[in-house]
């Protein structure tokens, strides 16, 4: 694995105007990074079923973090009736961590703008967020925080401020904690707002919807996301940054145009001969941004918060070994192998394997033997074996610009086989694309 501390002097300079450090904490440090970080880190639980994946990733990794934020309710307001799904987490599960929880209430959008000044909008999510906390406090988990995640519109602040007044006056949690877009920040009502809470979770990361034929898509521009971070310090109320671990699958139609996207859940419907392409956070970014956060914490930044806590069964999400390095501002090692295994006389299947720490893209592979002839070959899942000359061949993905979901650390895929005249030795070299 690669640390901060091996990279040359000349990178640290490209860093530096590559992150554009405004604050002294902008410009990552020439020192080792150490086993543990100063900078608390939480982790949302953001799933609506408890799966058994989740609950193994819950008690493998709770030492990790200082708490976990669980989903607990989410409200979509209609025309007509609000639907309210209460989620049934693992009270037990969560009691045994010895983490401190908080819940989320998520607050979805809604294309009435007015209805967050309408009082009975407010009565639904004071209920709601009531009866989470009763819901907890009778399983014997006495919640460390509240948080309300809502994506107002900015020009509605002030109301959203009484909102937030009245939550605190009629449910009286041990902490009031909201979620906030930077957009926000640079509203004259936001201070305002934060003497209403306690503390706020700044959102850098999002998808903006892509233009037509874009492909070039950033889940967190770390760059933006620092500028951000030293405008929410100046604002002097307690915050966390909110950081991703998953990704989205976006689709677009034969003509180029954004058709949609996908983060988790259920398959959606997609139209016909839609073309895809996986987005996923940057590891190498995150880590020098962790890592010059934890160097130098903004005063006023309690600490980060992952969105969200990976399980071995989130296939848009990092794997566990690529948020541990990452959490400690460590950049993850890339390494895609191939394996060849002999599965019987002169034939042999093809299996690529990411043995490193980070989800690895896609690589060429050149394999080479003596005394045997290639009689037959051929790729699956997008990969071609194609011959090189006597005693090699390639292994290479068809069209390098199909959608490649990346390897996750540990994962294995078929790749394709090989049938040679006699069963020889085979050596593989290869090249990141």
């Amino acid at each position: 694995m690669r640390t901060i501390a091996g990279l040359s002097a000349a990178f640290f300079a490209w860093v530096s105007v590559l992150l554009a450090p405004t604050p002294a904490w902008a410009n990552p440090p020439g020192t080792p990074a150490t086993p543990e970080v100063r900078l608390s880190q939480r982790a949302y639980i953001w799933q609506r079923v408890w799966t058994p994946a989740l609950r193994r990733s819950i008690a493998d990794h709770a030492d990790a973090f200082s708490a976990f934020d669980v989903l607990i309710a989410e409200i979509t307001f209609t025309l007509s009736e609000p639907q309210i799904v209460m989620v049934q987490p693992d009270w037990s599960g969560l009691r045994s961590t010895q983490r401190a929880v908080g819940l989320v209430v998520r607050v979805g959008a809604t294309r009435d703008k007015t209805r967050i000044g309408n009082a009975k909008a407010l009565e639904t999510v004071s209920a709601t967020c009531a009866q989470a906390l009763a819901r907890a406090r009778a399983a014997g988990l006495e919640p460390n925080e509240l948080q309300i995640d809502f994506d107002a519109p900015a020009q509605e602040l002030a109301a959203y401020t009484q909102w937030l007044h009245r939550l605190r006056r009629d449910l009286s949690p041990r902490r009031l904690v909201i979620t906030a877009l930077p957009a926000w920040l640079s509203r004259p009502e936001f201070p305002a707002l934060t003497r209403e809470i306690d503390a706020y979770v700044l959102q850098v990361h999002s998808l903006e919807p892509p233009t037509r034929g874009s492909r070039n898509l950033v889940l967190c521009d770390t760059a933006r996301s620092r500028e951000w971070i030293h405008q929410a310090d100046t604002i002097g109320a307690p915050f966390r940054v909110a950081l991703p671990t998953y990704g989205y699958r976006v689709g677009f139609g034969p003509d180029g145009r954004f058709v949609g996207l996908q983060a988790e859940g259920s398959e959606r419907s997609w139209p016909a001969k839609t073309a895809f392409k996986t987005v996923m956070p940057d590891h190498f970014t995150l880590a020098l941004l962790v890592h010059a956060l934890d160097a130098e914490p903004p005063a006023h930044c309690e600490g980060l918060t992952w969105f969200r806590l990976p399980t071995e069964d989130d296939e848009l999400a990092w794997r566990w070994p690529t948020l541990a390095a990452v959490m400690h501002g460590q950049i993850p090692s890339e390494h895609l192998a191939l394996n060849v295994r002999a599965v019987g006389s002169g034939l042999f299947d093809l299996e690529v394997e990411n043995d490193g720490s980070a989800p690895c893209a896609p690589a060429a592979f050149t394999l080479a033997w003596q005394g045997a002839m290639l009689l037959a070959a051929d790729g699956v899942d997008g990969w071609q074996v194609q011959r090189i000359g006597p005693g090699r061949a390639s292994l290479y993905l068809l069209n390098k610009d199909q959608d490649f979901v990346p390897l996750n650390p540990g994962e294995k895929r078929s790749a394709g086989w090989l049938r040679l005249s006699a069963s020889v030795k085979i050596e593989v070299t290869s090249r990141l694309r």
